[in-house]
């Protein structure tokens, strides 16, 4: 996975290249991640990220990074009282994320949350602040237990949750028959168009942005 081209300066680069990498395998799975290919460190990455805020892959690289730091070195930068959105919502991403900073939760606070939930093109912050996280963590946290201890799940008065959506009726079922023409339910569907031709097209659209491709690569499961 690449961009358009190379520029020997990454901050000032329009584009990067990237590789696809194996970062972990659970349960016969594998995780893969985009990863620059210069792998520049924290400092180089921030720099980066101030001119190209929206760069998804570079920052999720930027939220690899902190992960990998102590508590300690975490606990240090949230409290710098830095102004640097980018560097804060890294920060916020990774101590709501990762279990080890989950004590670095009470120097947080709902303003900083709000404050940066856009300077970040990732979900994480805006989904933070979703009036109802709380209740929907309650609910990920019971159907767990079914999906990964094969733990019952209990009746909604056992549950002991407020329901995530309202016990409305449902809405009354319209026959197709009543919005389509019998001749129009008996006309057959075009046959898809030949794998060769999606193919050729595929490539000549990424050739025509001006995207080069390298070694494919793929996940194999096991």
């Amino acid at each position: 996975m690449t961009s358009a081209s190379l520029s020997p300066s990454m901050a000032g680069s329009p584009a990067l290249a990237y590789t696809l990498r194996l970062m972990t395998t659970q349960s016969a799975t594998g995780y893969f991640m985009p990863v620059p290919e210069a792998e520049p460190g924290f400092e180089a990455t921030l720099a980066y990220l101030q001119d190209h805020p929206n760069d998804e892959f570079m920052h999720r690289w930027g939220l690899q990074l902190v992960l990998q730091m102590p508590p300690g070195h975490v606990r240090e930068l949230l409290l710098s009282d830095s102004r640097d959105p980018v560097l804060n919502a890294l920060l916020l991403e990774a101590i709501v994320t990762h279990e080890p900073f989950a004590p670095l939760k009470q120097q947080m606070d709902e303003d900083m949350l709000a404050d940066l939930r856009t300077a970040s093109p990732l979900l994480i912050l805006r989904s933070e602040t979703l009036p109802d996280q709380k209740r929907h963590r309650q609910w990920i946290a019971l159907l767990r237990e079914n999906l990964q201890r094969h733990q019952q799940v209990p009746g909604l008065s056992g549950s002991g949750l407020a329901p995530l959506f309202e016990d409305k009726p449902p809405a009354e079922r319209i026959p197709l028959s009543a919005i389509a023409t019998p001749s129009t339910l008996q006309n057959e569907a075009a046959p898809p168009p030949e794998f060769a031709a999606v193919y050729t097209r595929a490539l000549d659209g990424l050739k025509h942005a001006g995207i080069r491709l390298e070694q494919e690569m793929r996940h194999e499961s096991s």
